[in-house]
């Protein structure tokens, strides 16, 4: 007989009391900082019944902090219902409960009732990021503020963190904070969650799934919107638009998929089944070619790229998706070396100019960027002499550029660490289980449609991409099958 392997529980790592003492007033600080923008939000908007959603929080959190945390994934989708059309980008509902939620997160873990991150490769190069976003925001915000001539309406912090617009003055520190709100859910997943609870946190995205699909199917066979969009109507559900709601999709269909392949019961099975076809379904009526070919193209990734075992047809595949790429790509550049710069952008829906302004941007700032948060505002200042391209005021409709364009090359290494790291873990892992390899399918399936979207901007989304990609880490580090406990620093005692 085979001896079974015994995984042992990770001893936890040794803190020092100088080390204890510094996390100990990182958490004081942000808590008091998160205190005062609830407190602010609740008084100034007078939507007091969120003070109902927070005690529902702290009574979840009694035991532990999973199920106030199964409760935001749960309603993440349906978060921008109250927000205003000058902030789309913000989710001021979701984002107050999140910061709620890390309050409590902080409290327990001081109680020794929750974990927090440890301090590894991965979490230093999301602090070396947000330590060049802080100066960048930083930067940006007293430029803005000193080419204001006016004084500015509003300094208060919640009206920073959830009422200010992209062409307002401290917009940048704004942006900073949703990199802050996201780094924090991913390292609530990465320090709390095992094996078996990225399982339910499946389930419980795919109970509110069902419910979205069903209110964009209602929807999408109701109202006609084809006004909005060049005559077509398109797929919107509970989001603000339809390519936000391709976005959603890209994420939660390889997750139903998993779901209906190894789900145990009936019900679980029925329920992968049921978001998946519909899913895919309601995909195809937002009408979005980036998503798409993301949906198209992130299964191919994963299969050629992330296999435990390199075979024959594996390496056939790669040298056919190379040569595939290379004969695409010189097709492309001889059809644009034909077209005039004004048809391409028309072929790229405007896109083409965008991407040249981000350029042209880099090219100015090419060290730092031109300041986190400013593509927005500088957008029309860069387009080519003689064309107003798409629009005055836009983003870069791709994630990865703008990031280049606002923080510059070192800005943009420092984004993309986290993201390759855990991929690099993927494609190194001896083998991945059906939950795994759903999420790495839709990490990068959002990662292909953010080469054409900006969708990852709106916070409902950014804050689920982040908690999805975390819980591929967790995936990764705990065996198919077994539960590793997560590691805790020792805060107390």
């Amino acid at each position: 007989m085979k001896a079974s392997r015994v995984h042992a529980a990770p001893s936890p790592p040794v803190v020092s009391i100088e080390q204890r003492g510094a996390v100990q007033f990182a958490m004081l600080l942000l808590a008091i900082l998160f205190v005062t923008v609830i407190g602010g939000h609740v008084t100034q908007t007078r939507q007091f019944w969120l003070l109902a959603v927070f005690l529902g929080l702290f009574f979840l959190s009694r035991r532990d902090m999973k199920r106030p945390f199964l409760a935001l994934a749960f309603g993440l989708p349906f978060s921008q219902l109250w927000t205003r059309a000058e902030t789309y980008t913000i989710a001021p509902v979701l984002e107050a409960s999140l910061l709620a939620f890390c309050v409590l997160w902080f409290l327990r873990a001081a109680q020794g009732r929750a974990s927090l991150p440890r301090f590894g490769p991965l979490e230093a190069s999301v602090l070396l990021f947000l330590a060049l976003a802080t100066g960048s925001a930083m930067a940006a915000t007293v430029a803005r503020v000193w080419a204001e001539e006016g004084p500015l309406a509003v300094l208060r912090l919640d009206a920073i963190v959830f009422q200010t617009p992209p062409l307002a003055p401290l917009f940048p520190v704004r942006q900073l904070f949703i990199f802050l709100e996201a780094f924090l859910l991913f390292g609530f997943v990465r320090s709390n969650l095992g094996h078996d609870d990225v399982k339910t946190l499946a389930m419980t995205l795919l109970v509110s799934a069902a419910l979205v699909l069903l209110v964009g199917a209602v929807l999408f066979v109701l109202f006609d919107n084809s006004r909005y969009f060049r005559g077509v109507s398109r797929a919107t559900s509970v989001f603000l638009g339809p390519n936000e709601f391709a976005t959603y999709l890209l994420m939660l269909v390889p997750l139903a998929a998993a779901v209906a392949h190894g789900a145990r019961t009936w019900m679980a099975r029925w329920l992968g089944v049921l978001v998946a076809g519909g899913g895919a379904l309601m995909l195809f009526f937002t009408r979005s070619q980036g998503a798409w070919l993301a949906a198209l193209t992130a299964p191919v990734l994963a299969g050629l790229f992330f296999q435990a075992r390199v075979t024959r047809l594996t390496r056939l595949g790669r040298v056919v998706l190379a040569g595939g790429v290379l004969a695409g790509t010189s097709v492309c550049v001889w059809l644009l070396a034909t077209q005039a710069p004004e048809q391409i952008n028309a072929l790229s829906d405007g896109r083409y100019f965008l991407y040249r302004a981000a350029l042209r941007m880099l090219q100015e700032s090419p060290l730092f960027g031109v300041g986190l948060g400013n593509f927005f505002l500088l957008l029309g200042s860069f387009y080519p002499a003689g064309i107003e391209g798409r629009a005055a005021h836009e983003h870069a409709h791709n994630m990865f550029l703008q990031i280049l364009a606002e923080l510059g090359p070192l800005g943009l290494v420092a984004f993309a660490r986290p993201l390759v790291t855990v991929l690099a873990r993927a494609a190194r892992a001896p083998g991945l289980s059906g939950m795994a390899w759903a999420l790495l399918v839709a990490v990068l399936a959002v990662l292909v449609h953010s080469l054409t979207d900006y969708t990852l901007w709106m916070a409902p989304m950014w804050l689920l991409f982040w908690m999805l990609l975390g819980a591929l880490a967790v995936s990764l580090d705990a065996p198919s099958g077994t539960q590793l406990p997560a590691e805790r620093l020792a805060l107390v005692g």
